[in-house]
């Protein structure tokens, strides 16, 4: 029996699975924030449909990116960003404003609330700010599938009754440097010393999600020239999930430890697609 089974501990980790339930109403459409980890300003005008003059409606609608998912709330790298949005209500009652619904894309996503609310990690959080007579500022916090560009397309309705806002649109570019395309490349690869002879690791790898294909991943620890771990694990890619990994804990030597990552991705033919590799030491 290889000894080095006996010793790990992984966890498959698949994108479309970490995003919450709260979450998927956001997806159909096309966090602690005491930091502001990266901001993108939206990318475009702000388009809009318009509403009878007196009439409720939004206006001056802007967005950003707070930063991606696990820098803003922590945790797994998720293939995710937390945005912000702001927006004007005008012609309303702050009576009227509060518990009215918010739609993006036509989806609703939740309600206004009063502010302060709890950070957006785990639901869309969308709350008024503040209130000059009729016109009251709201803001609006939720983690959205990461893609290199998106757009929001904002509307309010009252919960009861008929009334409806206007619609108001504007896109987000992202700044961050995520890969996309037709080949798989690595993420994120780290790995801690935990005891004296054992880490933790976390490996993440975009997936462009090709049905058929496949991406191996083998981790190898070596330490003096010698090998101290190697393993191997095979994931299928999904068409719509862009990220596969493994976290968990390996066996390591007590003394500096060079950690070798390798992903191969192949067609269903067993075809080479892409390969990529990093390396860390572990002191």
């Amino acid at each position: 029996m290889n000894p080095f089974k006996r010793k790990v501990s992984v966890k498959i980790r698949r994108d479309n699975a970490a995003v919450s339930a709260a979450h998927r109403n956001l997806m159909r459409g096309p966090l602690q924030l005491g930091v502001v980890l990266l901001l993108a300003m939206a990318g475009s005008q702000c388009h809009s449909t318009t509403a009878p003059k007196g009439s409720i409606s939004i206006a001056n609608l802007t967005a950003v990116e707070l930063g991606l998912e696990h820098q803003v709330c922590g945790g797994l790298f998720e293939y995710a960003a937390v945005d912000e949005v702001n927006f004007d209500v005008m012609h309303a009652q702050r009576t009227d404003v509060v518990g009215m619904a918010v739609y993006q894309n036509e989806v609703p996503i939740g309600t206004v609330a009063e502010c302060p609310v709890t950070p957006a990690c785990s639901e869309t959080k969308a709350c008024l700010i503040s209130s000059n007579g009729q016109t009251h500022a709201i803001r609006l916090r939720a983690v959205v599938p990461w893609t290199s560009s998106y757009t929001w397309a904002i509307r309010l309705n009252a919960l009861t009754g008929t009334t409806t806002t206007n619609v108001l649109s504007t896109t987000i570019q992202r700044p961050d440097a995520l890969p996309t395309g037709t080949q798989a490349v690595f993420l994120l690869f780290t790995a801690t010393r935990t005891l004296t002879t054992s880490a933790n690791f976390e490996l993440e790898a975009y997936s462009p999600g090709i049905a058929g294909r496949s991406i191996v991943f083998t981790m190898t620890a070596t330490s003096n020239g010698s090998v101290v771990t190697n393993t191997s694990n095979t994931q299928q890619e999904t068409a719509g999930s862009h990220k596969l990994g493994l976290f968990g804990g390996f066996r390591i030597a007590s003394g500096p430890t060079d950690i070798t990552a390798t992903l191969t991705e192949r067609d269903a033919a067993g075809n080479v697609i892409a390969q990529d590799t990093r390396t860390i030491t572990v002191q």
